[in-house]
């Protein structure tokens, strides 16, 4: 289930999860009865909402085996517009020889259903604690037709390192031992990424000194795919407020938010007078949010008016507070400044100018105005461009995208969230360990294992793109950099 739909759609997936281990450890049967139970339902399931009338862009299939007791094994893979996003282990299960019926604790879900005659499907009913009910059947797949769900078909084992393919996207590529880099490192690196170490990761791509030296899909993504950046929008709304700034449609980042949006003064308060497009940018706006007030917004038409409503709780640039809704305001400052949309202007002034590939930013518009919190998808290859652009001082082939002046400034540490971590203009910061010592990074954050890594002190940049959402593993890209990327730069 896909976390943009209805919550309970995401907790019958997780249910499903439980579903899976019911089927396949057998509750209360014999060791025989489970491994005849095992045997009878390995393979892989589709589930289906028979009640349901919208479409869901999801698609969950179920992976069951368990031919012994004692190594049975199941989890559900969650697809959304055809791409695998994430992957749940199933646990805690059993079935008694067609009867079925599960029971998920954390969540007071159960579900009771049926192996139909043939084996071919399983119809049952999720049963919610609170009352109410909802039909489900799973489908048996025919294992030819169900492609994604493991990082690589062949495994591991066929690995072996080669240079990018040079495009005419503007990347020079090079290997990895070209580029400086121990490639036996980096294969093992790769290699424990095909394994699922890291959890779910969709690319890997490493660009030092200006070089792309590895370029790495799973999960039947490709170099030519657009995968869904999340937060790293952000980061790129950052250069356009620079870029804005650059061409003098905008004055600075001290202009008071309220001077865009004259339609708005009966919002107009003491508080909200001091907020400024820095305040915007560094995530100290002060503004008071709640659950509540965040679903409200979800729900509104109107992408300004339930942000400019907020009132301002903490006193403007005193406490950083990570808001995703506040960021959406700079997707009207961008129109009132320059005339143009946030995706009209980005595709005008950078997308285009450094050769992007394929670039959607449709999801969440509301009046034409794209929103600016997490809802771009580009190719990785172009991420690591982004990323380029932390290095080189702004440019992309020699040609000036936005100035020196403000990726200084933007990367520069601005404030710091309540853990420590630094945080500049909608960039992320960090020091890691490298050498005895450490090394600066500058980075963009997605939800799922989607970053964007600069690291100035050692002219690389590092892409991923994942599915790691609801498995605890968003910053294993991390792990693996410093395992395995680090310690191959020679």
């Amino acid at each position: 289930m896909s976390r943009h739909i209805h919550l309970q759609r995401r907790t019958a997936a997780i249910l499903f999860v439980g579903l899976s281990v019911i089927l396949l450890l057998g509750w209360g049967c014999s060791s025989k009865e489970r491994a005849e139970a095992g045997a009878e339902v390995s393979g892989y399931w589709e589930a289906s909402f028979p009640d349901e009338k919208t479409p869901s862009p999801d698609r969950f299939v179920f992976e069951f085996s368990g031919d012994e007791p004692g190594a049975a094994a199941a989890s559900v893979h969650v697809f959304h517009n055809g791409t695998k996003r994430e992957e749940l282990p199933l646990q805690e299960m059993s079935v008694r020889g067609g009867r079925i019926r599960f029971e998920l604790r954390s969540t007071g879900v159960a579900f009771e259903g049926d192996l139909e005659k043939g084996g071919t499907s399983i119809s049952g009913k999720l049963l919610y604690a609170g009352g109410g009910s909802q039909a489900t059947r799973l489908t048996r797949l025919d294992p030819s037709a169900v492609r994604g769900v493991r990082s690589r078909p062949e495994g591991a084992g066929a690995y072996r390192c080669a240079a990018p393919v040079e495009t005419e996207d503007g990347w020079e590529t090079a290997s990895l031992t070209e580029a400086g880099l121990d490639d036996s490192l980096i294969r093992e690196g790769v290699v424990r990424v095909i394994a699922g170490e890291y959890g779910e990761i969709h690319s890997l791509l490493l660009v030092k000194g200006g070089k792309l030296a590895l370029e790495e899909y799973f999960y039947d993504f490709d170099r030519e795919t657009p995968h869904p950046v999340q937060s790293c929008t952000k980061s790129v709304v950052s250069l356009l407020v620079g870029i804005a700034i650059d061409q003098g449609s905008l004055g600075g980042v001290e202009e008071g938010v309220l001077s865009f949006f004259p339609e708005y003064d009966s919002l107009r308060t003491p508080g909200w007078e001091k907020v400024t497009l820095q305040h915007l940018l560094t995530m100290t706006a002060g503004l008071a949010w709640d659950p509540e007030a965040r679903m409200e917004y979800e729900g509104a038409a109107d992408p300004l008016l339930p942000v400019l409503s907020r009132p301002v709780r903490h006193e403007p640039g005193t406490q950083f507070e990570y808001e995703s809704p506040n960021v959406n305001l700079l997707a009207g400052v961008l129109r009132r400044a320059t005339g143009m949309h946030a995706d009209r202007f980005a595709r005008r002034f950078l997308f285009e100018p450094m050769g992007f590939g394929e670039v959607r930013w449709e999801e969440g518009n509301r009046n034409g105005m794209p929103r600016c919190d997490g809802t771009l998808t580009l190719r990785p290859r172009d991420m690591a461009k982004i990323g380029s652009l932390l290095l080189t001082g702004g440019t992309w082939k020699g040609a000036a995208i936005v100035s020196e002046g403000w990726i200084r400034e933007s990367t520069a540490t601005q404030t710091a969230e309540p853990g420590g971590e630094e945080y500049g203009y909608l960039w992320w910061k960090a020091t890691r360990p490298y050498a005895g010592g450490e090394v600066r990074s500058v980075f963009a954050n997605g939800m799922g294992s989607q970053f964007i890594f600069a690291l100035p002190d050692l002219d690389m940049v590092v892409v991923t793109t994942g599915g790691n959402h609801g498995n605890g593993l968003h910053f294993a890209p991390v792990r693996l950099i410093q395992e395995y990327v680090l310690p191959a730069i020679s």
